[in-house]
C-alpha cells in the first residue's frame, strides 16, 4: 500500500520544510537511545534521506544503517543525499512496513517517523519492527496527527476546512489515521518498556514554512479528486486561499508529532 500524498520530485520542497520542522527534536530523541556508535539501525520508510543522515552520523563509521522504502524515487533521492555527504555505512532496500520477516532480530534501534498512518494496520506494521529488533534494543516511532491539534490565529476557514478533507482522504482510503494517539499503547502491548514520549508541535514562522498547508493540498489533490472529497474548480480555489492565508501575519501550526521510544526488554 502506497502514499496518498506525492512524494515525488515536485513534492521534495514541502517534505524538506516539513522535515526541518522536526528534525532538532527528531536527534534529540534518537540521543536518548543510548550510544549508537558502531551500532546497527533499521530505518523504516526512510523517504528522501533527511533522517537517514543523522542516523548514519549516529553509527559511525563503524556501524551500519539499514535503510527501507517502498518507493524506488524516495529511496534515490535518499540514495544520492547519502552519497553527497560522503557516508558508506548505509544500506538503502525496497521494502514494505507490513512486511519485515526476512530481516533478523539483531538491530539496535529500529526507527520510523512519519510512516504508520500511511498504513492499514499500523498495529501489525509496530509489530514487524518490534520482531526486528535485538535484546534490549530500542523502538522509537514518531507520528503526526493529521487532523487533529493545529490552530492559526486569526482563525482561518481554509485551513479548517484543509483539515476536514485531509481526514476524509485518509478515512476514504482506509488508513490508520488515529496511531499517534493509539501508538504509546500499542507498543506497551507488545512488551516493550516506555522510556520516553513526546508531544511536538512545531510554529510556522515564516510565509514559506506556511506554505506547507497548500503545499500539501497541491500534492493531497489529485487523490481528492480521484475519490470524489473535493472537485478541481474548489481544490484551486482553497489552495488560493491557502496561499493568502500564508502570505498574512497569522500564527500558526504544523502537525503535532507524537514519539514514543521504547525498549525490548521482553526479548533481553
Amino acid at each position: 500500500m502506497g502514499y496518498i500524498i506525492k512524494t515525488d520530485d515536485s513534492a521534495r520542497l514541502r517534505l524538506g520544510i516539513q522535515s526541518r520542522l522536526y528534525e532538532q527534536s527528531s536527534v534529540d530523541l534518537i540521543s536518548r537511545a543510548g550510544t549508537l556508535r558502531g551500532r546497527k539501525i533499521l530505518e523504516v520508510g526512510c523517504g528522501s534521506g533527511a533522517m537517514t543522515l543523522n542516523l548514519a552520523r549516529a553509527v559511525g563509521h563503524q556501524g551500519t544503517v539499514t535503510a527501507i522504502d517502498n518507493s524506488p524515487a524516495q529511496l534515490d533521492a535518499s540514495r544520492e543525499l547519502v552519497r553527497e555527504n560522503g557516508f558508506k555505512n548505509v544500506r538503502f532496500f525496497e521494502g514494505d512496513v507490513n512486511c519485515l520477516d526476512h530481516l533478523d532480530n539483531s538491530y539496535d534501534l529500529v526507527y520510523c517517523r512519519m510512516v504508520l498512518h500511511h498504513v492499514a494496520d499500523a498495529d501489525h506494521a509496530i509489530r514487524e519492527m518490534v520482531n526486528a529488533l535485538r535484546p534490549d534494543g530500542h523502538l522509537l516511532c514518531e507520528e503526526p496527527v493529521i487532523h487533529d491539534g493545529s490552530f492559526s490565529f486569526p482563525p482561518s476557514e481554509a485551513i479548517d476546512e484543509f483539515i476536514r478533507i485531509l481526514r476524509s482522504c485518509f478515512i476514504v482510503n482506509g488508513r490508520d489515521y488515529n496511531i499517534a494517539f493509539r501508538m504509546e499503547s500499542v507498543i506497551r502491548n507488545l512488551g516493550l518498556t516506555i522510556e520516553h514520549y513526546r508531544l511536538y508541535h512545531p510554529l510556522l514562522n515564516s510565509a514559506k514554512d506556511r506554505l506547507l498547508y497548500a503545499m500539501s493540498l497541491s500534492d493531497l489533490a489529485p487523490q481528492m479528486i480521484k475519490n470524489g472529497i473535493i472537485d478541481p474548480s474548489s481544490a484551486s480555489e482553497l489552495h488560493e486561499k491557502l496561499v493568502h492565508v500564508a502570505n498574512s501575519e497569522t500564527t500558526m501550526t504544523w502537525a503535532r508529532m507524537h514519539s514514543v521510544l521504547a525498549r525490548n526488554c521482553s526479548k533481553a
